[in-house]
């Protein structure tokens, strides 16, 4: 009897372990959520990422938009690359004007990890950012679950016609990144086309992985360490 206590008191300890960590995320106020990879076919891309870096992607579900899905691999522990694309079946003319982002493969934008959007709101209003409304929005993932969240955009930024960045706070757990598979980590995300010393200032504040700077055209570049050495994705 003694045994079974021992051996449930250290399993219930591990589960309650493994469920603080999973909830750990993000893992401060604001963080380097997630960064989007655009393709063409997610379920090709997702067996081209794997042949490039040695770790295979997961796929992640549907988005309740109805016409995208994604797949999901970790980047480090509160950090993931979302690899995301029109799902099985849907025509890339049912997406209008955002069509153009899914013809070809590249890195459209990221997200901002927030523990609250409002407090998000705050430190970005801080720095003169403004920020949109909060939005809730979800995806259904293979297991039937349900993943929610609530994001803000920023209207007053010029970050690219066709670039998604938004801040992003999650609704359920876990976060995704515990649950991906890992192996990988992120060098550096290079955004150039964006010379926003306050954006630069925020990144350095929460020790981010972010580069912002440069003239021109806005322009995403992924710099991961993999298995198979570094890989650039843009």
């Amino acid at each position: 009897m003694r045994a079974i206590q021992a051996l449930f008191l250290v399993f219930g300890l591990t589960v309650f372990s493994n469920s603080l960590l999973a909830q750990a995320c993000p893992d401060k106020d604001i963080s380097l959520d997630h960064v989007i990879w655009a393709v063409p076919d997610i379920a090709a891309y997702a067996l081209k990422f794997e042949d490039m870096t040695g770790i295979k992607p997961q796929y992640g579900g549907e988005h309740t938009n109805g016409v995208t899905a994604n797949y999901l691999v970790a980047l480090g522990a509160c950090t993931y690359l979302e690899i995301v694309g029109p799902k099985p079946g849907v025509d890339l003319s049912v997406f209008g004007d955002a069509a153009e982002k899914y013809r070809r493969t590249s890195i459209i934008g990221f997200a901002f990890g927030a523990r609250n959007i409002e407090g998000a709101r705050q430190v970005f209003a801080e720095k003169s950012i403004t920020t949109g409304a909060p939005r809730e929005g979800g995806r259904n993932k293979p297991d039937g679950s349900y993943v929610g969240w609530r994001t803000i955009n920023f209207p007053s930024l010029d970050l690219g016609g066709d670039s998604l960045v938004f801040a992003i706070e999650w609704l359920t757990q876990p976060h995704p990144a515990t649950t991906s598979p890992k192996g990988l980590g992120i060098e550096k995300l290079s955004v150039s086309g964006v010379p926003n010393n306050d954006l630069q200032m925020i990144s350095q504040q929460y020790a981010m992985p972010i580069e912002f700077g440069g003239e021109g055209e806005v322009h995403f570049t992924l710099t991961l360490s993999t298995p198979k050495g570094k890989v650039v994705l843009d």
